[in-house]
């Protein structure tokens, strides 16, 4: 018979007076040197608890329980709040939060460039909590308002949103004609949007917004 080599020892992670089970660290803190890289695994990840501090779920990647893991994996804090949980979700205007969150702080979202990347941030409130959003914006007058900043350098806070539809969106762009919306334009249409749309988008006639796309001003962009 296999001796049991960690009878009666302790763990060796300072201050912890539960016994030793593998390499030894109790199955908390093996988990937890599992997860910062100073062990190697050599038992089935199964038996190891979540390494978050207080969670005793069990651990089935990179040392933590499902839940921390996605959260760690989306927003690199295994203490998100999980913000999904008020029974809204359902309602336009959480589509609206979503959306905001992700082109603040996803890198790989689309629009990421003309928000996050370019500092554009969400106040704490309205980033840890939709109830929080909802309360202080209430609801969307039509299906055609959409979240607009009033200081277009300014963050997503109570104070500089307002709803409005999208062509008064449109005027508060940065600034219609800059070279960035030129190249914009023209590469929207390139990928087969209208030049009328573009006209609305932009809030130009559409006789500039042809200009522009053929070249007959803005010709050196």
């Amino acid at each position: 018979m296999k001796p049991k080599i960690y009878d009666n020892i302790k763990c060796a992670y300072t201050g912890c007076d539960e016994f030793a089970k593998t390499q030894w660290y109790c199955k908390k803190h093996y988990s937890e040197m599992y997860r910062k890289g100073i062990v190697k695994p050599r038992v089935l990840q199964r038996l190891l608890i979540c390494s978050v501090d207080n969670c005793e779920s069990s651990a089935v990647i990179k040392g933590m329980c499902g839940k921390h893991y996605q959260r760690f994996r989306k927003h690199n804090d295994v203490f998100y709040k999980e913000n999904n949980m008020h029974g809204m979700t359902h309602v336009p205007e959480y589509n609206v939060w979503a959306h905001m969150i992700s082109r603040c702080y996803r890198a790989n979202t689309k629009s990421y460039k003309n928000y996050g990347g370019r500092g554009i941030k969400i106040c704490e409130s309205w980033l840890d909590s939709f109830r929080n959003f909802y309360a202080d914006m209430g609801s969307r007058p039509s299906s055609k308002h959409e979240i607009d900043r009033i200081d277009n350098n300014g963050d997503y806070e109570p104070q500089n949103c307002r709803w409005v539809t999208r062509t008064e969106n449109a005027r508060n762009k940065r600034n219609t004609t800059d070279i960035e919306s030129i190249k914009e334009m023209r590469a929207k249409h390139k990928k087969g949007i209208s030049v009328y749309r573009l006209s609305k988008e932009y809030a130009m006639s559409y006789t500039n917004a042809k200009d522009i796309i053929n070249n007959r001003s803005w010709k050196n962009v």
